[in-house]
């Protein structure tokens, strides 16, 4: 089984739908666990993830790159 890493940033539909994804998985034994990891600030995320049964982890977003932000290859750490 493993355990699903879901990040988001406020997006409170984009969120459900993904949860809402994983439960035939859930379902059939292969996903154990989901953990929401929290870019923003909204409290509405936090109950979301609660509703689930999912666990929330608030990321502290000050000096990090976008999630949505392109990044180098050398951050990536693609060499080609």
């Amino acid at each position: 089984m493993i355990t699903a890493l879901i990040l988001t940033d406020d997006g409170i539909e984009p969120l459900a739908a993904t949860l809402a994804s994983l439960v035939p998985a859930v379902a059939a034994g292969l996903v154990a666990d989901a953990v929401v990891l929290d870019l923003g600030a909204a409290s509405e995320i936090a109950a979301v993830a609660d509703g689930v049964g999912a666990a929330h982890v608030r990321i502290a977003s000050a000096g990090r790159p976008s999630p949505r932000a392109p990044r180098s290859r050398a951050a990536t750490g693609c060499s080609a």
